[in-house]
């Protein structure tokens, strides 16, 4: 099933530097993430959801000899840890597959200059959406890649994200040494993401919580962004090479090339190159607002990407295609009782205020990560979210609540219900 082109091509009025000029003036950029960028249940939401999210997952799958069956069946309730733990291949399809499906489902109100980009593992799902490549052929970028990760011989590693600009990010990994760690990303002024060998990161992780830092794993199964990469980026480049790229349909913009790319480059290539390289998001972010951008609109699961534009560039209007997300009760203005809401809901909202207010990426809010030992967050910054998961639902203040009582988000959650079902408010 062809993704459906727009007519006229803003990509074909840009300057010599591939950034918009005096005569295009773009107002719409449409985020595609990356690793972690998947929730239980929405690939399932998203082949029911309209008939060409459910083209595009068919199309995906039988591009891949059937590789959504697991998470379109008995594993359509894995959680990401789960994923990047016991099949990590199939948790960087699903990322890529609920991106696509999305756009399918949502960009046909896109105004015809809108710029599509890439975030990490999310470059591969953007080139495939702005027309670069067919759904296949961009599934099967996407399953080389995937190819490339399991043919390495030492699988072990991961990523962090620390509470840090990039410039005090590179002053810790310098003070820990260690020659697999390299700065992943760069999501926003006080997000910086690294990446490194599983002890490396351990050792990052306890100097940045003796530094009162923020820290979090992410559910990244591989050190992507860094020198183990190589091996990968080269083997990746040998098996894409002859699929075959198409002239664009959208604006599309690389983190790596820091421009809008044409059809002059060789996309496929830029694909790769990104591997091994920092990614640039908050570059990318800024560039874009600086030349006209002001909705940003993330394709994905989740808001993670969106978070971090607003923690980036000023008067922007963010929001996500993910309708779970989009549909999220907002807080309430005053005090009033909480509308009754399923389990899962309260632990969402809770996950969705932790991170906004932490600046942290949704996905790493997991229920039973210990609040200050996994994720550096101090008993005064525990006391200040306690007070605001109680605006949130209509509670009264928590002054009667000990921070050591409850150390995860699941115990929030579940104290947060044990006074909703009693109306404590």
């Amino acid at each position: 099933m062809p993704i459906e082109a727009k007519t006229t091509i803003a990509g074909s009025h840009v300057n010599g530097h591939g950034l918009p000029g005096k005569a295009v003036r773009r107002r719409t950029a449409v985020v595609f993430p990356g690793q972690g960028a998947y929730r239980p249940g929405i690939l399932q939401e998203l082949r029911t959801a309209s008939p060409e999210s459910g083209a595009v997952l068919e199309e995906i799958s039988a591009a891949l000899d059937g590789g959504l069956d697991r998470l379109l069946g008995r594993d359509r309730d894995a959680s990401p840890e789960d994923l990047a733990a016991d099949a990590p291949d199939l948790l960087q399809t699903a990322v890529f597959a609920a991106s696509v499906a999305l756009w399918a489902a949502r960009h046909r109100d896109l105004p015809d200059d809108a710029v599509l980009v890439g975030h990490s593992l999310g470059e591969i799902a953007a080139a495939t959406c702005a027309g670069a490549f067919s759904i296949a052929d961009g599934a099967r970028i996407l399953q080389a890649r995937n190819d490339a990760l399991m043919d390495l011989t030492v699988r072990d590693g991961g990523m962090v994200a620390l509470g840090l600009d990039d410039a005090r990010a590179s002053a810790l990994l310098r003070f820990v040494d260690d020659p697999t760690l390299a700065v992943a990303c760069r999501n926003a002024p006080d997000q910086t993401v690294v990446s490194g060998s599983s002890g490396a990161l351990a050792r990052v992780g306890e100097t940045a919580r003796a530094l009162a830092v923020p820290a979090a794993a992410l559910p990244a199964p591989f050190p992507f962004h860094g020198p183990r990469m190589a091996p990968v980026a080269a083997r990746h480049r040998e098996l894409i090479d002859g699929i075959p790229q198409r002239p664009l349909s959208w604006n599309l913009y690389s983190t790596l090339r820091r421009r809008h790319l044409t059809d002059a480059d060789d996309i496929g290539a830029t694909l790769v190159d990104q591997e091994l390289v920092t990614v640039d998001f908050l570059d990318a972010v800024r560039t874009l607002h600086a030349h006209g951008v002001r909705d940003f609109v993330e394709c994905g699961a989740g808001e993670t990407m969106v978070r971090a534009v607003r923690r980036s560039v000023p008067a922007v209007d963010c929001r996500t295609w993910d309708e779970r997300q989009e549909h999220r009760p907002a807080p309430p203005v005053e005090r009033s009782p909480a509308p009754d809401e399923p389990p899962e809901d309260v632990l969402d909202a809770l996950r969705a205020l932790y991170a906004e207010v932490l600046g942290y990426p949704v996905e790493v809010m997991a229920d039973d990560a210990d609040l200050e030992a996994d994720l550096g967050v101090d008993s005064l910054k525990q006391t200040e979210l306690l007070v605001r998961a109680a605006g949130r639902f209509g509670l009264p203040e928590t002054g009667d609540l000990k921070v050591s009582d409850l150390p995860t988000l699941a115990c929030v959650a579940d104290e947060v219900r044990r006074r909703l079902d009693h109306g404590t408010r």
